[in-house]
């Protein structure tokens, strides 16, 4: 004997198993993507990190320290700083640009942005 509801019932499980297939699950709780991260296929997929082609470094190589310069010269470069920071205290002083029509007039005609006219004859 079947059920009536039954039928139905599967139906709908079959509905709502269609529509949460198409929901995005986030990263955080998709066990796909847990498996991943903690199985290591992961960091597999990252590219190689830049210079592991070549051989490991020898600290032997490394320059030595640089000479300090003479202290008259470090007493220069520390006054020169002086100077300019106390130059940077003082109040901006902005430049004035002359109104249109009112600024010194060189003897050079005025440009007005438009071409000039074609000489005709």
């Amino acid at each position: 004997m079947r059920h009536p509801g039954r039928q139905g019932r599967v139906w709908a499980a079959f509905a709502v198993a269609a529509l949460l297939a198409g929901c995005a699950v986030p990263d955080e709780v998709n066990p796909v993507k847990i498996y991943n991260r903690v199985s290591g296929n992961d960091d597999a997929l990252r590219p190689e990190p830049p210079g592991m082609d070549r051989p490991t470094p020898n600290l032997a190589t490394i320059p030595p320290r640089p000479e300090r310069p003479p202290p008259a010269f470090r007493q220069a470069v520390t006054e020169s700083l002086a100077g300019d920071r106390a130059a940077s205290r003082d109040p901006l002083v902005l430049r004035s640009i002359p109104a249109p029509g009112q600024g010194p007039r060189t003897g050079a005609p005025a440009e007005t942005g438009m071409p000039a006219a074609p000489v005709r004859g």
